[in-house]
């Protein structure tokens, strides 16, 4: 998915109505006080560029993966086990980006 970080321009229902509007699959917040936006993998430039348009300040661009189904894990033991896979994995030379499904409950 292509995926996107705003700011808001100020009233948060006629930002949405834009982000809608410049062609926004998905909104959600942000991690302070703007938007994440979500939008199909080829229209990530198109999205971005109508997103300017509009007067927004777009803080990034980029494709991830985002999981379509999230697996729970709820055991501490396996949870450690997981951040510990995780680290490793990312502090790895050869690994430029580390993408997983599951969500911690507990």
């Amino acid at each position: 998915k292509g995926v996107l970080m705003v700011e808001t321009k100020g009233d948060h229902d006629s930002d949405e109505l834009e982000i809608i509007d410049a062609g926004a699959e998905d909104i959600g917040e942000g991690p302070e006080t703007g938007f994440s936006i979500y939008t199909a993998a080829n229209r990530l430039a198109e999205v971005k560029k109508n997103l300017e348009t509009k007067g927004f300040v777009v803080e990034s661009a980029q494709l991830q993966y985002v999981p379509k189904n999230l697996v729970e894990v709820n055991d501490a033991v396996t949870q450690k086990k997981l951040l510990e896979l995780m680290e490793a994995l990312e502090e790895e030379d050869d690994v430029s980006a580390v993408a997983a499904n599951f969500d911690f409950t507990t």
